[in-house]
Formats: structure tokens, sequence, C-alpha cells
């Protein structure tokens, strides 16, 4: 399954909100810097999903707010 994200690194908090089907907007405490706050999202997702981070992967937007995830079925 693809899951469409749009992030917020630096928040003084984490959460994640369901914006839509397959839709999630994310707020990480981690930074942008060194894969923090992707590998923070990548906990995150797994965590709500019940999966392992392992299942979860990020395919696009590496370096960009808005991310697509895979999360194996």
């Amino acid at each position: 399954m693809y899951v469409q994200a749009k992030v917020h690194a630096g928040a003084s908090a984490d959460k994640l909100v369901v914006i839509g089907e397959n839709r999630l907007e994310i707020w990480v405490r981690a930074k942008a810097r060194a894969g923090a706050a992707n590998l923070q999202v990548v906990n995150l997702v797994a965590k709500f999903m019940a999966k392992s981070p392992k299942e979860v992967r990020i395919i696009n937007g590496h370096n960009s707010p808005s991310k697509l995830l895979a999360v194996k079925d």
C-alpha cells in the first residue's frame, strides 16, 4: 500500500493525523538533518499501522516535506 505524507520536522511534539484515504500529516520532533526526521517518520507510521519499521519505507521525497511511503500489506 502507498501512503502520501506531509511532514513537519522540528515540531514540539510527535503527532500523526489521517487527512484522507492513504494520506497523513505528520509532525516529528527530529530536525531534518542526517535523515533523523525520516527515521522518526518511518517509526511513527509503523507504530500507527501496527507494522515493523522494516515494513515501511520512503519511496520518494527523502529531502522534501512531501513523501511517498510504501507499507507492506
